[in-house]
Formats: structure tokens, sequence, C-alpha cells
């Protein structure tokens, strides 16, 4: 269970935002990487491959001559190792000079404006030396086109400064507004939370709400909130507020990992044991809890994992065995002694198998492991369920005279009938009853032949007071 102390209940405001959304891992964001970068990849509209930039045909000017293929290839590795669209862009404006047109050739008619307002020279720096290209050389060596070249000149203002790439950096006119959004996570951080006790070293930012708190139950605090509070604006849907929560590490119930409370006892009266073999028997019980819960975990885990075809169940629950003789099953039922020879007076369930026509199987306990076969009867037909119909079987009683338990062991039924559904206490009741009764009328006689001993190894039970078949 979470911790309910009162130096774990603190305000939302501690609370941590979950790791959430890797945007650089998203298929656009690696295909704009490697479009930066020049490296093959695939279009994330299209779902067409793109290959990797490469140097283009050389000019028929002569540009590659002057330069040198060492100096090509440097400069066109350098262009595209910057995986920056705005950094090339830079570099593009930097070697790409812009100037005045020194002469014209097609003399301007009338009132039309002249086709070129200016002339663009390119150049590229090889070592210490500036050395001028054409423009089919400067796009040959980036590898770039005349689009992509006239964006890059043209984003520039008046005074000289790069203009910044905008695209994609548009807010969305359907984006929930900055003022609604804070007003949803202050709400969700006023709700009180508490760490767990046990997991807190596991999770130390986890945070767990009321356990009877529910998303709708939020939403709709939410909703009066708002109104008391900031009338005038709208609520949100709550598929968004449902966002906005699930974006904190919040939990709704308690953490299943957490210790039993018979295990803390056992831990904290070992560290306080006087002596070693005080500490030594302390742990031996503590042993024996945890082999017991693992049992009833690995019988759990057999029923639910358990999708056979081939195989039924039909267990017996023998409630109060103690108390009867099941040998009587064993009589009417069967002729040949279980392979291997398991008591059935010990047993606790039976498993019938369609691969086995001529029997069933008789388990010592309710796991379904160490299993024995039996044999029907000569002259039973197959294998059916009316076998196992106890309804016509009388189980004779194992003791005829009732027995006594101990003063200690009634008081423990006492107050185990606390926890036990008012539907399954008749039992106990009539146990008790049966109890007060013998202390009545026989308090006189000797109680050390018929008092039961829990603790010997007599296996003295006390009687069932109507025998159930199930």
């Amino acid at each position: 269970m979470a911790s309910t102390s009162g130096e774990g209940d603190v305000q939302g405001h501690n609370l941590v935002v979950k790791t959430g959304r890797n945007p650089s891992e998203w298929k656009k964001n690696i295909a704009k990487r490697k479009r930066n970068s020049g490296e093959e990849y695939e279009s994330s509209v299209t779902r067409k491959v793109v290959k990797k930039n490469e140097i283009g045909a050389p000019c028929r000017d002569g540009c590659f001559e002057k330069m040198g293929m060492n100096n090509i290839k440097a400069i066109h590795e350098s262009f595209w190792g910057l995986g920056d669209f705005n950094l090339q862009n830079a570099f593009i404006q930097k070697f790409c000079v812009k100037g005045v047109v020194k002469r014209r050739r097609v003399r301007v008619r009338g009132d039309a404006p002249p086709r070129r307002s200016c002339t663009r020279s390119y150049s590229f720096l090889c070592g210490d030396n500036v050395i001028p290209v054409c423009a089919t050389a400067f796009r040959s060596v980036l590898s770039i086109s005349t689009k992509r070249l006239h964006t890059a000149v043209e984003s520039v203002t008046p005074t000289g400064t790069p203009r910044v790439d905008r695209r994609g950096k548009h807010v969305p006119k359907h984006a929930m507004p900055a003022s609604r959004k804070n007003l949803v996570e202050q709400h969700v951080k006023s709700f009180p939370t508490v760490s767990s006790h046990y997991t807190r070293a596991k999770s130390p930012l986890m945070r767990y709400l009321d356990t009877d708190m529910t998303l709708k139950k939020m939403f709709f605090l939410y909703k009066e909130w708002l109104f008391d509070t900031n009338e005038e604006e709208e609520p949100v849907k709550f598929s968004y507020y449902k966002k906005v929560v699930r974006r904190y590490r919040l939990g709704f119930k308690p953490p299943n990992t957490d210790t039993c409370s018979k295990c803390d006892r056992y831990e904290v009266s070992k560290k306080d044991a006087s002596t070693e073999e005080e500490a030594v028997r302390i742990q031996a019980d503590w042993d024996d809890h945890l082999r017991f819960a693992k049992e009833g975990m690995k019988a759990m885990k057999k029923l639910q994992e358990d999708d056979d075809p081939n195989t039924r169940y039909h267990v017996i629950a023998l409630k109060n065995t103690d108390f009867l003789d099941v040998e009587v099953l064993q009589q009417e039922f069967t002729h040949r002694k279980p392979k291997p020879p398991y008591s059935f007076q010990e047993a606790r369930s039976f498993e019938l198998r369609t691969t086995f026509s001529d029997g069933y199987f008789i388990c010592m306990d309710y796991t379904g492991e160490a299993l024995g076969s039996v044999r029907l009867m000569k002259g039973q037909a197959r294998l059916s369920r009316h076998l196992f119909d106890l309804s016509q079987t009388q189980l004779p009683q194992k003791y005829p005279q009732k027995r006594r338990l101990q003063p200690g062991k009634v008081e423990h039924l006492q107050q185990l009938m606390r926890y036990i559904p008012e539907a399954n206490q008749q039992y106990l009741q009539y146990i008790i009853r049966k109890q007060q009764e013998l202390d009545d009328e026989d308090s006189s006689e000797d109680e050390d032949d018929d008092v039961l001993q829990y603790d010997s190894e007599d296996e003295t039970c006390v009687d069932d007071p109507q025998p159930r078949q199930e």
C-alpha cells in the first residue's frame, strides 16, 4: 500500500513530468538530418529513397581544373558536414556575391523593366586563394539545385544579415492557448499525492493519488474549480485533460510490490533478537512463511497458464477431510492401488484427462503436480463425470466421539470470525458452539485425554457437523 503517513502527503507541485516523446527519433526528423547531411534517406512523404549527394559534372569553362579534385572534395564534404540548413545557407551567401549589372546587351524598350536586376559572382576558398568559378561549377561542387541557390541568396535582410529558416516554426491554428493549458496543469498539481513506502528507492519520482480518485472525478472537479475561479474560461475536453494528466508520474492504485505485514514483523523481530538462537528460529519461521507463499503463487500461476485442451479438472475440495474417512471413495470407484502408491486419504485433488480414458489421476495438493494414476473398476464404461458425483456417497465419521479443542485455539477461531464473510461462518460457529456446550456439560471430566493437541503428531480433529461432499 502507498504510504499514508503525514510526511508523505504533499501537494502536487512536486510532480515530475514523464520522459514523454522523443522527436529526434521520429522518421521525418531522421530523414531531415540525413537530407541536411547529404546522406541517402527515405522521404517521409513520398516514401521514395533519395540517393546520396555526389559531386556533379564539371563545367565547360575548366573551373574544376583550376581548383583541383582534392580541394573540390574537401569543400563538398565540409559543406554537407555542417548538417544544418541555416549554416549551409550562410556558406552559400558568403561565396555568392550580388553586384550591379555592368553592361546590358539587350535594350530596354518602353517602360518594361530589365530582365536582369543584378549580377552574381561565385568563388571558393582553396587554401589562401579565392578562386572564382562559374555558376555551374558552384552548383556541381556543392551538389545543390538552382532553386536552393536562389533561395539561399535571397534569404538576406537589406543590411546583409542572413534570415533564419522559418519553415515549420509557426504556431498551429488549432493549438491550445497557453493560458488554458496552464490552468489544467495548475489543477492537476493541486491534488495531494503520497509516495510508496517500499518502492521509494526503485521509483523515487512516482507519486500516488487517493485510491478513490479516477480521471473522470478529476475532470469533474476541474470543471467545478474552473467555474468558481475562472468563470470566463472555457473548460478543455476530457481527452485533453487526460493527456495532461498522463504526462506526470501519477498512479491511481497502490503498487503491488510492497511487502506483507507478516514479513515486516519477521524482519523487525530478527533485528531485535537478543540471542543468535532466537534469530535462527525467527529466520526459520520466516522461510516457512515465504515457502508457503511461493507454493500458493505457483498454484495460481498453473491455474492461469494451463490451457491444455486434452486436460480438464474436476477438483474436489474435500473440506474437513480430517474428520471424514475418504477411503470409501477408493473402495467405491477403484479396484487397483494408485501408481505410485499415494495415500488416497491424503488426496486433495483429482485430474481427468481425455487421453487417459481408463481412470483418473490423483494429486496430493492443488498444484497439479506429483500425480498418480488410478484405474476404474472392471465393467465400468469410459470415463465420465458422473463417476465423481459424490451426492450419493456417504462418508463416515473418522472419530465416533466428539473432540475438544484447546482454549487458545477456540479464542483464535473467535478472532478469525471477523475476517470471514457471514455466508461462510456457519461451520466455525458450529465448532465454537459445540466447544462451549462441551465445557458446560463435561467440565468435571479430565480434559487430558480428549483435548486436541494441534502441535502434536496426533491426527485427531474435531468432528464435522454435517459432512459435505463436493
